[in-house]
């Protein structure tokens, strides 16, 4: 490439690496369509499943869509007329990794060169390349986080609306593979909740899933199933304070509920445990994240 095209490149991966993963690819898109002299530019990412996925448009064009975007992927001249600009150049880039595939369009005042085509064709491996690099940086943080100690941090990846894994941190791999044995999946092998924007807690026996919205994407946490999993919030709440040595009726005061009421509590919570004893409680409650209790 030319050495302006050098300097783009070294632009993108330093947007990569210094800015919040949210804001990344909006920045990358921009910094690539003003490097080409394009006006406006849209990127959609996603995977064999549909629409489903990351779109962005820059600047803000309300009139597109990702239809628009998959509608003119094999034919440049059905694209929409974007602002009045009537050149769309459409670039279609499978990813090295996954079954991601990125549709990138920028839309010219004229219609572009050869020489301008190549040098679009050739940077966009580039600008995919640097995206990746920020979306692992980000689940790599959490892991870091993790490692230091913070519990409601996990095995992490990023996915879609649909269940599209778009990055995951090699834990996250090893960890969902113990289960399910594919360590290349390319889709969560378990289904998400039907609304993700309200149940962001989700699993089964094995794996529990945490989801946290991260732009047009989710942050997905994984860590294996704890007995405590099956118990309602309070009765987790009440188990966690028997399980440290509280009595009863200190437990009680905290929570500023009757000491009977904590005492039914416990009762359903050691049902459900299949315990029968404090100590059995105590054992389980203070076993290392991800431990299986001795058993009884």
């Amino acid at each position: 490439m030319v050495e302006s095209d050098d300097a783009l490149i070294r632009t993108l991966y330093s947007l990569a690496t210094l800015h919040e993963s949210t804001e990344v690819r909006e920045l990358l898109l921009r910094a690539f369509r003003t490097h080409h002299g394009a006006p406006v530019a849209a990127w959609l990412t996603q995977g064999q499943t549909g629409v489903s996925g990351e779109f962005t448009v820059e600047p803000d064009e309300g009139s597109l869509t990702p239809l628009h975007l998959i509608g003119g992927a094999s034919e440049a001249a059905s694209l929409p007329r974007v602002s009045g600009l009537m050149h769309p150049l459409i670039v279609t880039y499978r990813h090295p990794v996954g079954h991601l595939t990125s549709i990138i369009a920028l839309w010219f005042a004229g219609p572009p060169s050869p020489h301008d085509i190549g040098r679009v064709e050739r940077g966009v491996s580039h600008l995919v390349a640097a995206d990746s690099l920020g979306q692992q940086l980000h689940v790599q943080r959490d892991e870091w986080l993790m490692s230091l100690g913070r519990a409601n941090r996990g095995s992490t990846a990023l996915i879609d609306a649909s269940g599209v894994v778009h990055t995951a941190s090699p834990q996250f791999r090893s960890l969902v593979a113990e289960v399910y044995g594919d360590p290349d999946f390319d889709r969560l092998p378990i289904p998400l909740p039907g609304d993700i924007e309200r149940n962001t807690r989700f699993g089964d026996r094995e794996l529990r899933f945490r989801l946290e919205p991260h732009g047009q994407l989710f942050t997905l946490y994984a860590r294996r199933a704890l007995p405590l999993d099956d118990l309602s919030p309070r009765e987790q709440e009440i188990a966690r304070a028997l399980g440290e040595g509280k009595t009863f009726k200190s437990v009680a005061r905290d929570k500023g509920i009757a000491v009977s009421t904590v005492a039914n509590h416990a009762s359903r919570i050691y049902r459900k445990l299949g315990i029968y004893r404090r100590e059995d409680l105590v054992e389980i409650v203070r076993a290392p994240r991800g431990a299986t209790p001795s058993s009884r």
